[in-house]
């Protein structure tokens, strides 16, 4: 969410990423998602490090819920907590951003 209901400036009006842009992270004091012209393989180089919290299984994370608040099943280093079942709530793919679900473990 670019926090506008515009096409064609990398966020559509369904909130997802166009083609041939890359949307970095919400940052304190911005109304939503930085949004440039470039290729997804280089999110990472444009936007900088991806951080535990952004909704999004970034590498070696076992889950993302989407905040960073411990004791909800995904702590806030993005480790799935003992006790916890964390479930991804989307398919990978360009403008997917839906945080993992966390369920108390049964038994």
């Amino acid at each position: 969410d670019d926090g506008n209901l515009e096409s064609g400036d990398g966020c559509n009006t369904k909130c997802e990423i166009e083609v041939g842009y890359v949307c970095c992270e919400i940052t304190a004091g911005t109304k939503g998602s930085r949004c440039v012209p470039g290729n997804p393989a280089d999110q990472e180089a444009i936007c900088g490090a991806k951080l535990c919290g952004n909704g999004i299984r970034d590498g070696g994370e076992t889950c993302d819920d989407g905040n960073i608040i411990p004791a909800d099943g995904c702590s806030p280093t993005c480790e799935v907590e003992m006790g916890w079942v964390c479930l991804p709530m989307a398919p990978p793919g360009r403008g997917r951003i839906i945080p993992d679900v966390c369920e108390p473990a049964c038994g």
